[in-house]
Parts: C-alpha cells; sequence; structure tokens
C-alpha cells in the first residue's frame, strides 16, 4: 500500500498540499502545549478571583471599623468636659470648627485626656485646619 499526497482545504478556504501520510490532527507536542494555555489561562483567572476577594475582604474590613467615637458630637461632649477649655471661648469654637475634618476628630479622640488640651491649644496657635 502506498501513501500518496492529496490536497487539502485549510479553515479560509484555499487549497494547500499536504504531505505524504499527513494527519489532520495536532501532533501530541501540539496538544500538550495546548493544554497547558488553557490551564494556565485557567489559573490566571483563578488568581485574579481570589486577588478580587482578598480586596474586596479589606475594604470591607475597612468599612467595619468602629466610627461611632469619632462622631462630631461624641468629640464636643469630651471637649465640653476639657477643664483647660472654656466653653463658648475662641479657642473653644477654633476647636468646633477643627472637628468638621475627620481625621482631626479622631487624632482628638486618640491622644487621650492628658493631651487633648495641649493638642487643641497647640492647633488653635498654628491655626491649622
Amino acid at each position: 500500500m502506498t501513501q500518496t499526497a492529496y490536497q487539502a482545504v485549510d479553515t479560509e478556504g484555499r487549497r494547500r498540499k499536504a504531505g505524504i501520510g499527513a494527519s489532520h490532527s495536532r501532533s501530541k507536542k501540539g496538544k500538550k502545549k495546548a493544554r497547558e494555555k488553557v490551564g494556565g489561562a485557567v489559573k490566571m483567572a483563578a488568581q485574579i478571583d481570589r486577588l478580587i476577594m482578598v480586596a474586596e475582604s479589606q475594604v470591607g474590613s475597612d468599612s467595619s471599623v468602629d466610627n461611632s467615637n469619632y462622631s462630631i458630637s461624641v468629640v464636643i461632649n469630651i471637649l465640653d468636659n476639657l477643664q483647660d477649655i472654656v466653653r463658648g471661648s475662641e479657642v473653644y469654637m477654633f476647636a468646633t470648627k477643627l472637628f468638621c475634618v475627620k481625621e482631626k476628630r479622631e487624632m482628638f479622640v486618640a491622644l487621650g485626656e492628658d493631651l487633648r488640651a495641649l493638642w487643641i491649644h497647640s492647633e488653635f496657635a498654628g491655626r491649622g485646619i
């Protein structure tokens, strides 16, 4: 039995000459590479999904922080109880404006009782808002 060359049609409809005994299927090496590419794409997609889950969990944990300690009403209540700052004074009124900035409220609460009045006086002296 003799193998002969024949013509084949490619995917674009062009005729091409196929070699003697040519096979229409991919070689084992070609199949392996194709599987590796597909496997790599699946692996990368899984890694991306994992990154998204981690990022979403971090965003969720940030929003679960208790910000009720930093509300304006809470910090004003703390301010009212400071002995070194007279209610209604220029420093007091400055502090109320200072507390409109979330980070400033958070700093005020975080400093603790011994430093709060000193910090407000320092901010007032520098007029920083």
